[in-house]
Order: structure tokens, then C-alpha cells, then sequence
């Protein structure tokens, strides 16, 4: 979804440069963001770049290391780490709110299956349906779970831009 087409405003940025994790706020500003409502998505080479940057003397969060994102970072709402860009796009500044992603809980055939559940995240609504089941020959027991889900990018565009290295 963060190609040209969805996205068509771009900006190059050198997150090899300290000045290149402050020019990421100068972009969002230019481009119409309201910087504590985006966040910095970056490919992990670039993530590698944004990090060396990163006073983790100063900073003191473990979310970097364990789980790929930094809260808060110079008044955005995160800069995280993503393998799922497409070729070409390094990162995106992009509104929090410019994706939208729907789940829907697939109910299992009546009787089908021993013990059905769904689980809703309440802040997200994000719904995943669970299964559980055994082989009877083996005496394995399994637990599935499954969600249909979808995304769409919401403004047309316009609460985005594509970050491309220099």
C-alpha cells in the first residue's frame, strides 16, 4: 500500500547523518503532518541508521532493541521497523490515523470443533477466532487461531509521505 500510487508525496532523506533523524520532523512539518499524530515507519536499513543516532543513556526505553520501535522520538507518536515496504520506499512518515485495518471473526461450523472462542482487542477491536481440537489417534491437541483481515489507506494519500534514501 506505500507505493506512489496510494502515496504520491516523497522526500529523500541520509539517516547516516545525526542532522538526518531531525530533518525526518522538518518533512513531516513541510508536508502537512501534525508530527504527534505520525509515525516514522523505516525499513530495517535505515532503522539500523535511525539507531545509531539513538542515546540509549539518555532515551533509557528497551522498546528499540526488543521490539523494534522507539516511542516518542523527537514528538512523534514512533519511529518502527518494518520488512513489508515496498522496493524502492526506505520508510514513510505517514498520520496514524491515514490506515485503516478491519478483522472479522470467522465462526466455525456449529459442532465442528470441541471448544470455539473469540478474542477482540478492546482498543483495537481486532477480533481473532480460536479453535481447539485433538487427533484422536495420536492424542495431540491443537489450538488455531484465525481472523480475515484487511487494510486500506484512508485521505487518499494526503496525510503521508514516502522517504526515499539518497
Amino acid at each position: 500500500m506505500m507505493n506512489a500510487t496510494n502515496l504520491p508525496l516523497s522526500a529523500a532523506i541520509e539517516l547516516s547523518a545525526k542532522s538526518g533523524t531531525t530533518e525526518l520532523y522538518k518533512i513531516a512539518a513541510d508536508n502537512g503532518l501534525d508530527v504527534a499524530d505520525s509515525v516514522v515507519v523505516l525499513n530495517p536499513t535505515q532503522f539500523a541508521k535511525f539507531l545509531t543516532h539513538v542515546d540509549f543513556m539518555q532515551y533509557g526505553g528497551v522498546e528499540a532493541i526488543r521490539y523494534g520501535y522507539v516511542p516518542g522520538f523527537a514528538g512523534f507518536k514512533s519511529v518502527v521497523c518494518t520488512t513489508y515496504l515496498p522496493d524502492g520506499v526506505d520508510g514513510v512518515i505517514i498520520n496514524r490515523n491515514t490506515v485503516g485495518i478491519a478483522s472479522r471473526y470467522l465462526a466455525p461450523l456449529a459442532g465442528a470443533y470441541p471448544q470455539t472462542w473469540k478474542a477482540t482487542d478492546p482498543n483495537s477491536s481486532f477480533t481473532i477466532g480460536f479453535r481447539l481440537f485433538a487427533d484422536l489417534k495420536t492424542g495431540t491437541r491443537y489450538i488455531a487461531g484465525e481472523a480475515l483481515v484487511g487494510a486500506s489507506i484512508f485521505y487518499n494519500g494526503a496525510k503521508a509521505v514516502r522517504l526515499i534514501a539518497q
